[in-house]
């Protein structure tokens, strides 16, 4: 086992409904979300805030998870 298959992010979702859903996403599915959502985030005004929010999250998380794993080489 490996420990990128340890660690996991749990995020809330809204859909307008009183129940709240969750979303759980690997390091790797992360590390794949931030660069689409680089890719995409220049193109579309439309959520820009929240990829703005979502890159600097997920930039200090591979910061931090940089430092861990890799003692910050």
């Amino acid at each position: 086992m490996l420990f990128s298959d340890v660690i996991r992010l749990t995020v809330p979702m809204k859909d307008g409904s009183a129940e709240v859903q969750s979303k759980t996403y690997s390091v790797d599915e992360l590390k794949d979300l931030q660069s689409k959502l680089m890719l995409i985030a220049g193109k579309a005004e439309k959520g820009k805030e929240e990829v703005e929010q979502f890159v600097k999250a997920s930039f200090n998380f591979f910061s931090m998870w940089d430092l861990y794993v890799y003692g910050g080489k």
